[in-house]
C-alpha cells in the first residue's frame, strides 16, 4: 500500500509494481533520470586545489572547478570527502597543500574567511549542522545575512526580511503555511531547501553540497537536483 499526502493511493502485489511505477504512485508524477551535460571553456579555473592533504582524513586531493560547473566528489563513509569539504570551507585546516580562488591562493582557516571569498556549504547533517531546529523557516533563511539587515539600533529591518522570505520559498518551491512556522515541522526536503535559501541569499561563487539529497524522497530528490542543475547555468 501506498501512501502520499496522508492518503492511501493505491493497493497492488508486490510483483506487479515496477520501480518507476512505485515512484509514480509515491509522488504523484512520473520522474525520469536525465543527465546533466555541458561543455566549459578552458579558461582560469574558478577553483584549484593542488596536493590538499590533512593526516588520516584526505591525501593529495587535486581538482580543479569551472564556471557553471557540477563537480562531484564521491567515497565511502569515512573515505574522507567530508572533511575536505570542511577543509575547504575553514573548518577543518589542511596539513599541506594549496587552494586557489580565481588564480590567487588562498589560506582559508575559518568560516568567516571562506564565506568572504564566496564559498558556501551546505553540510551533511542538516538536522545538527545546517538549521536552528526549534527557530522560524523565517530566521533560518536570514542568518548568513542578519548582519547586513541590522538597521539603526540594531534593528532587522522587517520588510526586506519578508521579500527574502517571499524569495525563496517561491524560487525553491518550499512548501509551507508560513514564513513563521518552526523548521522543524517541515519535511526532510523541504527543511534542505532553507538551508540551501541561506547561502543562496549570499549568492555565493562556489556552493559545497555535502550529501544534499540525503533523508528525501524520491520526488525532493528530484527538486533539489533540478534547483542545482539551475544554479549551475
Amino acid at each position: 500500500s501506498i501512501l502520499r499526502d496522508g492518503k492511501k493511493v493505491g493497493t497492488s502485489e508486490i510483483g506487479l509494481l515496477d520501480k518507476e511505477q512505485l515512484i509514480e504512485l509515491m509522488t504523484g508524477r512520473r520522474i525520469s533520470a536525465s543527465t546533466y551535460a555541458r561543455s566549459y571553456s578552458t579558461a582560469r579555473p574558478l577553483l584549484e586545489v593542488r596536493g590538499l592533504s590533512k593526516k588520516g582524513q584526505f591525501n593529495d586531493v587535486n581538482l580543479r572547478l569551472y564556471h557553471g560547473e557540477i563537480l562531484g566528489i564521491t567515497g565511502l563513509i569515512g573515505s574522507g570527502r567530508t572533511e575536505m569539504a570542511l577543509a575547504l570551507f575553514g573548518l577543518n585546516p589542511p596539513d599541506a597543500g594549496r587552494i586557489l580562488i580565481e588564480g590567487r591562493e588562498q589560506t582559508i582557516a575559518s568560516a568567516d574567511k571562506a564565506v568572504s571569498l564566496g564559498i558556501s556549504y551546505l553540510p551533511e547533517d542538516r538536522l545538527t549542522q545546517g538549521l536552528f531546529m526549534e527557530h522560524t523557516v523565517s530566521r533560518n533563511m536570514i542568518v548568513t545575512v542578519i548582519r547586513q539587515l541590522a538597521r539603526a539600533l540594531g534593528l532587522l529591518d522587517a520588510k526586506r526580511i519578508k521579500q527574502i522570505n517571499a524569495r525563496w520559498i517561491k524560487e525553491l518551491n518550499i512548501r509551507t503555511p508560513s514564513a513563521e512556522l518552526q523548521v522543524k515541522q517541515l519535511s526532510g526536503g523541504n527543511q534542505q531547501r532553507v538551508v540551501l535559501a541561506k547561502w543562496l541569499e549570499r549568492n555565493p561563487k562556489i556552493l559545497i553540497l555535502d550529501g544534499p539529497t540525503i533523508g528525501v524522497d524520491v520526488g525532493a530528490k528530484q527538486e533539489i537536483h533540478q534547483i542545482i542543475k539551475s544554479l549551475a547555468e
